[in-house]
């Protein structure tokens, strides 16, 4: 191994996820020889064993927090359990835990999760998560707001305070293939909801209340955040009450229901292009920037549109599974490409027609992927006032 590595005192790294590390592989080790990081420490506790050698002396290990998967839209995390968890491990391993890791499948969502996860080390004792986030409020906007603060401690009691294993945030229904039933957007997610969304609808209501003396991008983003949550929550409602108004037979009231829902849709498309951070054109764009002629722009762009919609061509999207593991709800993608989908689903349903199958959602899913910039482009800055959409689409559900 030194031969390979270059270093004096080379130790070999290993990841924690399903069935590795293996016993053979901690026993071939010496002690002080290997690193394992533990992908999922706040949510699974395979630290506990302190990855042994058979003859019980034990490898060193990083607590990682694995938060994201996909890069998947959505407010979500663990961040009681993940500062509870880490203080714990700190407390009976001291000697072999040797820091923390973020380890997410894709960064760039739910920023108090980081800021939570590398303030870890530098804590002597362990700070109660309620009391935490009243300084990240006042870190994060600069200032002490109280009322920032109880928008803050919501968050944390509700859908940042998931206590299961489930994979990554809950799916957005917005964001699935069409159908009255949806368990998960992904393959593999769920869009079970384990939180209090009056919660959440409380404390976007509470951030809103404080624009007059709240400012900056920060707040922006969390505004516009909060709010996209809200409306992706009530879009599971709505859904929810479509099909019972369907089973029952309750056509008038179906259907509009169902007009409430696309008009979520589009609202949902208005407000998240309030933020750069939230609006696909900026995906493309900073693809694009990578190529060094055209010919590398248009790859670019076109594995940047696969990656966040089918993920391959029609055997990996469709039998393979991978369509949607990598959704965004972002502005853009709500009006071009969810929109459709949900337009002509229920349209179908309204006529009394067979609902599209997954070829034909493909179809339209592929189209898209494979257009470039040439012939649809968007928006890379701000279309509106984030506060004030963000306000008057609140107001307008809620």
């Amino acid at each position: 191994m030194k031969s390979y590595s270059g270093a004096a005192d080379p130790k070999w790294v290993i990841q924690a996820w399903g069935h590795n590390p293996r016993q053979e592989a901690l026993d071939a080790l010496d002690s002080g020889k290997l690193i394992v990081l533990d992908l999922f420490s706040d949510a699974k506790a395979r630290w506990e064993t302190s990855y042994k050698r058979t003859d019980g002396t034990p490898h060193e290990f990083i607590f990682c927090m694995l938060h994201n998967f996909g890069g998947r839209s959505g407010l979500h995390g663990r961040l009681a359990r993940t500062i509870s968890e880490f203080h714990r491990a700190k407390n009976q391993f001291p000697n072999t835990i040797v820091g923390v890791g973020a380890t997410m499948e894709a960064i760039e969502t739910n920023p108090v999760m980081y800021e939570a996860l590398f303030e870890l080390p530098w804590q002597n004792e362990k700070i109660e998560a309620e009391e935490w986030t009243k300084g990240y409020a006042q870190m994060r906007y600069g200032t002490r707001n109280e009322t920032a603060e109880q928008a803050w401690i919501l968050l944390n009691r509700s859908i940042y305070n998931c206590t299961d294993g489930q994979e990554g945030t809950t799916e957005s229904v917005l964001c699935a293939r069409p159908a009255l039933t949806i368990k998960s957007t992904s393959s593999w997610g769920t869009g079970k909801i384990y939180w209090n969304t009056q919660d959440v609808r409380n404390a976007a209501s509470l951030l809103l209340s404080q624009h007059e003396n709240l400012s900056g991008v920060n707040y922006q983003y969390d505004v516009v955040d909060v709010v996209r949550q809200t409306l992706t929550d009530y879009a599971h409602e709505l859904l929810d009450r479509i099909k019972n108004d369907h089973d029952q037979k309750n056509i008038e009231q179906r259907n509009v229901r169902i007009d409430t829902f696309l008009n979520v849709l589009l609202d949902q498309e208005r407000l998240l292009n309030t933020i750069p951070d939230f609006m696909v054109g900026k995906w493309i764009a900073d693809a694009r920037k990578a190529g060094r002629n055209d010919a590398e722009k248009n790859l670019y762009e076109k594995n940047a549109r696969m990656l966040i919609t089918t993920w391959g061509d029609r055997e990996q999207a469709n039998k393979g599974g991978l369509r949607d593991y990598s959704y965004r709800e972002w502005g853009g993608l709500m009006r071009d490409y969810y929109y459709p989908r949900w337009k002509l689903f229920f349209d179908k349903l309204k006529a009394g027609s067979p609902t599209p199958s997954a070829d034909e959602y493909f179809d339209m899913e592929w189209a898209w992927a494979m257009t470039n910039s040439t012939k649809q482009s968007y928006p890379v800055t701000s279309q509106e006032n984030p506060i004030v959409v963000a306000k008057e689409v609140f107001e307008k559900y809620f």
